[in-house]
């Protein structure tokens, strides 16, 4: 008889095991995919390729925007919305227009005597930090720029 008890709990104690696995492996499948439990859709996330880390600087305009922003920008601002010395400059395009941009860069202590609501409330909110004129790069140059940024 007491043998027979020790088998019924052993085979109750396998069956206990195995349920509580069951519902841990249910409860981490439930935190782990996406919203809905859609199971394809985190497959496709697995197996999506990763981003090449970086701009594709196949393309000639990123290429040379980059060589000019890294001599010319980095030391203050960054490709993307990160604050360094100056603002991050991405998305810069959707805020001002290139005639402007190429204003700016050329000569911003102009841009701001004349009176610009913008730029003088970019120079405010970087506690009157001056940014440095680049009078020698043109519009081709800020264009390359631009794509560079765009690019990040």
């Amino acid at each position: 008889m007491e043998n027979k008890i020790f088998k019924t709990l052993k085979v109750v104690n396998t069956l206990l095991i195995v349920v509580v696995l069951c519902f841990i492996f249910t409860l981490m499948a439930f935190l782990l995919l996406p919203k809905g439990g859609d199971v394809a859709a985190a497959a496709n996330v697995a197996a999506a390729p990763a981003k090449p880390a970086g701009p594709d600087l196949s393309d000639p305009a990123v290429a040379k925007g980059k060589e000019i922003f890294t001599n010319n920008c980095s030391a203050c601002h960054a490709p993307t919305d990160e604050v360094v010395v100056g603002p991050g400059l991405k998305g810069v395009d959707t805020r001002r227009d290139l005639a402007w941009i190429t204003k700016w860069v050329q000569n911003p202590q102009k841009v701001l005597s004349s009176g610009d609501k913008y730029a003088n409330d970019l120079y405010k909110k970087f506690n009157g930090t001056q940014m440095t004129a680049f009078p020698n790069l043109g519009e081709e140059d800020i264009k390359n720029v631009l794509a560079y940024i765009k690019a990040n």
